[in-house]
Formats: C-alpha cells, sequence, structure tokens
C-alpha cells in the first residue's frame, strides 16, 4: 500500500505500509511522510516541525489511508514497534 498526493495548501503527503527485515524476521510498519515548502517548517529541539493545513476532505481521505495501512501492515507481519 503506497499513497502520495498533493495538498491543496502546496504540501506532499504520502502514507505507505512497509515490511522491514529485523534480525532474521520480517516485520511491518506504517511510514508518513510529508514535504513541505521551504519556509514552512521550524528547527525545534531535536529536529524540525512542519503544518501542514488540509481541507476536511483532505484529512479524511489521509485517515483511510492510514487505516489502508494499518490493515495491510497488519496482514504483512508482525509490528516493528512494540508487541510480537
Amino acid at each position: 500500500m503506497d499513497k502520495t498526493d498533493d495538498t491543496m495548501s502546496g504540501m506532499r503527503v504520502g502514507v505507505r505500509a512497509a515490511t522491514f527485515g529485523v534480525g532474521g524476521e520480517q516485520r511491518s510498519a506504517v511510514m508518513l511522510t510529508v514535504v513541505v515548502s521551504d519556509g514552512h517548517f521550524n528547527v525545534v529541539d531535536g529536529g524540525v516541525a512542519a503544518t501542514v493545513l488540509l481541507n476536511p476532505d483532505e484529512a479524511a481521505g489521509i485517515a483511510e489511508w492510514l487505516r489502508e495501512a494499518v490493515r495491510a501492515a497488519d496482514s504483512a507481519a508482525p509490528p516493528m514497534y512494540g508487541g510480537d
């Protein structure tokens, strides 16, 4: 599962279900990628912070992508972090 789209505010959001080899076993995770325009992020202690403005339809669509990615990751392998 891999979905990416531009937002009306000019940002890009991507959601992906992925598996990784960890200690000889497959583990799953959901990856969220946000690409913001230059000047739309702030350096904070330990990293950067970005705010992406979404209209309600975009937010609902990304929420559905996340749910879809969770289902795909759950069916592919145990979670990478936490649990067995």
